[in-house]
């Protein structure tokens, strides 16, 4: 095997081994770069869905952020503007779905609440 051969595997199992630890401390990594998730995201900011939060009613447990398979915090972070909605956000509804608080995190759709959050 010549040095150049050998340097070329060594720095293909070496970028293999990177992508293997990074996608193994990471959850869902892959949908940070696939084209259909950066379209997507473009489109969920200016869409008619708008995913809402009521700050008033937030008791701030961050059950939203940990819930989150994106780890988005925005929706945990975010008291002033009620769409909390983020171009790396998916719509999977974990967040409103796992909410504690009645009415706190919700989906719209056109402004009407298609989904609110409610205390099981």
């Amino acid at each position: 095997m010549t040095k150049s051969r050998l340097a070329s595997l060594l720095g293909s199992l070496a970028l293999l081994g990177l992508f293997l630890v990074t996608f193994a401390a990471s959850r869902r990594l892959w949908c940070r770069f696939c084209p259909m998730g950066m379209i997507s995201g473009i489109f969920n900011r200016g869409g008619m869905l708008e995913l809402r939060k009521d700050a008033l009613r937030c008791n701030g447990c961050g059950t939203c952020a940990e819930v989150c398979p994106m780890d988005i915090d925005v929706v945990r972070r975010e008291t002033v503007d009620r769409d909390v909605g983020s171009y790396d956000c998916v719509l999977c509804l974990r967040c409103v779905e796992h909410c504690p608080r009645d009415g706190c995190l919700g989906l719209h759709h056109a402004g009407l609440p298609v989904l609110e959050s409610r205390f099981r």
